[in-house]
């Protein structure tokens, strides 16, 4: 009996979904392969040993020739495009995004569209009619609304789509309200990611928690007399870093002393943030390093480690790895109660929360003055964590959806 085929849609696939979906590859009722839009994947390797293959288009005319404009102009998709209402740009991309996707998109059964940006949606418009469509949001498509993140698309897709995967039931409450409760049917909730797997590397290393803290500490110039803090996982604004910073720079000058502050913002960040994130530590009077490079596992590791408390106070969340990580490495996690982690309270997992972003400027001088009881509150959560992650199939519930 033939597999059947999907074809995965989306960007940023390496990290958390390479794993995923080199286990529906090996579990065998399917062939799973990969389209993207970017020239050059971040981690190639992984994308070769997860999918059975990948696939490119490219969507700026920049980069075709004048004869190739010129015969999308005569074609029929352009002509349709124009009639629409469509630039003659648009209806030029169209037609070459056309050509390059009509023979591809005929040869797959299932659509699994991951990360609904606006380039994505726009290559999901191209689907033939009678195909399986699985829409996979991560978080910033459901919680943002701009021109990368139009909901008016995102709508037309989802009522086109057979299922909807959402990572957990606070994104669900999310979803519906927004997009309608008659669309309820077609969602299914589960992460979408293998976070037991995720983890280890972090659990697996706890023997040896001291020696890397050591060493990481030392990479990062802190002082032995200095607790390191550290702040968000990103270079998005989402983060909210200057606001953080802002209560911070209230904390009373014997707490600033002994802090050493890392602020993680090795992706996401637009031009000039980093710039004024650095601007505001110095007006705040903090020690402070900002990491801007990707970290290699090893660093990584180190990093979750070295933190004696994360501060992960965002705008919004799907699901977090760094907090599980830090969680998972025995440290201490400083979080929103508006942050979807209900499935991480309801397992008996501690972490300290907070109302409101400004009262980490009261609660990180009360959480170092009692970090030993805090710790003792943590000790267990290494255990919880990865046996909570330990019970989740996310590659059959994946597969199910699929076959059903």
């Amino acid at each position: 009996m033939d597999k059947r085929k999907v074809l995965v849609i989306g960007r940023e696939v390496s990290d958390f979904l390479c794993p995923l979906f080199r286990q529906v590859n090996e579990d065998g009722a399917f062939e799973v392969h990969l389209l993207e839009t970017r020239k050059v994947s971040r981690k190639q390797s992984d994308i070769d040993a997860s999918f059975e293959k990948q696939h490119r288009v490219n969507t700026s005319l920049q980069d075709y020739s004048k004869g190739d404009l010129l015969k999308a102009a005569f074609s029929g998709t352009f002509l349709e495009s124009i009639f629409r209402g469509k630039s003659a740009k648009d209806g030029l991309r169209d037609a070459l995004v056309e050509k390059q996707l009509k023979h591809l998109f005929r040869r797959f059964d299932v659509f699994n569209i991951q990360f609904l940006t606006a380039e994505v949606v726009y290559l999901a418009g191209f689907i033939p009619d009678g195909k399986k469509i699985v829409l996979s949001f991560w978080g910033s498509d459901l919680f943002q609304c701009n021109e990368d993140f139009r909901h008016d698309h995102h709508q037309a897709l989802i009522e086109r789509a057979n299922t909807v995967v959402l990572h957990s039931p606070e994104m669900k409450v999310i979803f519906l309200s927004k997009f309608g409760w008659h669309l309820e049917h077609k969602v299914k909730t589960f992460l979408m990611a293998d976070m037991h797997q995720a983890l280890l590397p972090v659990y697996e290393q706890l023997p040896s928690k001291g020696a890397a803290r050591e060493r990481f500490r030392k990479k990062l110039g802190v002082e032995d007399s200095h607790m390191v803090i550290t702040i968000g996982h990103s270079g998005h604004d989402i983060d909210n870093h200057e606001t953080i910073v802002g209560a911070l720079a209230n904390l009373p000058a014997s707490i600033k002393e002994k802090c050493f502050f890392v602020f993680p913002m090795t992706y996401g960040a637009e031009p000039g943030y980093i710039d004024l994130v650095e601007d505001a530590c110095r007006k705040a009077g903090l020690r402070f390093a900002i990491l801007k490079e990707f970290l290699s596992q090893e660093d990584m590791v180190g990093l979750r480690f070295v933190a004696d408390i994360l501060v992960r106070l965002s705008r919004f969340d799907a699901f977090s790895l760094s907090l599980c990580e830090t969680l998972c490495a025995g440290n201490v996690v400083i979080s929103g109660t508006w942050l979807p982690y209900g499935i991480l309270r309801a397992s008996g997992i501690y972490f300290r929360e907070i109302s409101e972003v400004k009262q980490v400027a009261a609660v990180l001088p009360e959480v170092i003055g009692n970090l030993d009881s805090y710790r003792v509150r943590c000790q267990d959560n290494p255990g919880k964590v990865m046996q909570l992650f330990s019970q989740m199939r996310p590659a059959t519930q994946l597969s199910n959806v699929f076959a059903t």
